[in-house]
């Protein structure tokens, strides 16, 4: 990753595969707060599956599939080559066996409130963006941290540094 200008065409999701993760620049004050908090330029963070739909948690939304969102998108990465779709999508349909499916959890206020505070208190049936991105690439076989990183611990910035994936866009901006 770099923060000279980029010199890649505008974003466009034709560049993006399923699985790729796509980071956001800060849009609102929610965002400014976690871009502040992190000293880096992403607040948001959500996972492609294709036919422009993406799956995430968002803001006042929770967990589910969405629409493709094109604008204030500052990187695009890519899972390795062991990443699988389809495992990653049962844990988000059905859950593991260890914890319930993501699919129609709540948006993790309180969670991002933890966050902010520093204190370690996971709150079940609701996540954050960065939570979720972080157990969907560990279910589908491509964790993205150490096995005792708890997601809910999981800030954007995360995602940014985890070389489990691999730049493929940057839109070279700082902020």
């Amino acid at each position: 990753m770099h923060n000279a200008p980029s010199t890649q065409s505008p974003f466009t999701p034709a560049l993006l595969q399923p699985g790729d993760c796509l980071l956001y620049a800060p849009s609102d004050v929610f965002d400014w707060g976690v871009v502040m908090k992190t000293w880096t330029r992403v607040s948001h963070v959500e996972v492609y599956i294709g036919n422009d739909v993406s799956v995430a948690s968002r803001n006042g939304k929770g967990v589910d599939k969405y629409p493709v969102r094109p604008d204030h998108v500052a990187l695009v990465r890519r899972p390795g080559s062991r990443f699988n779709l389809e495992a990653a999508m049962r844990w988000f349909y059905y859950g593991d066996g260890t914890s319930p499916k993501a699919q129609g959890q709540k948006y993790g206020w309180r969670t991002l409130l933890t966050f902010v505070l520093l204190n370690n208190n996971p709150i079940e049936g609701h996540m954050i963006c960065s939570e979720f991105v972080a157990g969907f690439y560990r279910a589908g076989g491509n964790p993205l941290f150490a096995a005792d990183w708890p997601d809910y611990r999981t800030p954007p910035s995360l995602e940014v540094a985890t070389p489990a994936l691999t730049t493929i866009w940057d839109n070279g901006k700082v902020f």
